[in-house]
């Protein structure tokens, strides 16, 4: 990191976490920029911006309507799948499930 830093390269850690995870993360190691949620929230400074192309749902974030329309509900019922939590916890655009689809 040190040396990309030297040659003037930009750091931005793109992981499958959340938001604020994302950002405590590039507050610890000092960068302005991440990228959460598997590239669906991306962070500079302390402005956020969504990427979620044709999401129909305004007012709603992608984790709302999945839970509050019944997508989720249907998952559930035809393939052995739960919710990985605690990790949904503060999620806004993708879920996490655990188990076995076929």
């Amino acid at each position: 990191m040190l040396a990309a830093s030297r040659a003037g390269l930009a750091i931005v850690p793109v992981t499958g976490r959340g938001r604020v995870q994302v950002r405590e993360l590039c507050r610890l190691l000092g960068l302005s920029r991440g990228i959460a949620e598997l590239g669906c929230i991306h962070l500079e400074g302390n402005e956020v911006r969504y990427c979620l192309g044709d999401f129909p749902f305004v007012g709603e974030t992608p984790v709302e309507a999945i839970v509050g329309r019944g997508p989720l509900d249907l998952v559930r019922a035809i393939a052995e799948l739960e919710s990985h939590d605690p990790w949904n916890e503060g999620r806004e655009a993708t879920f996490i499930l655990r188990g076995h689809a076929d």
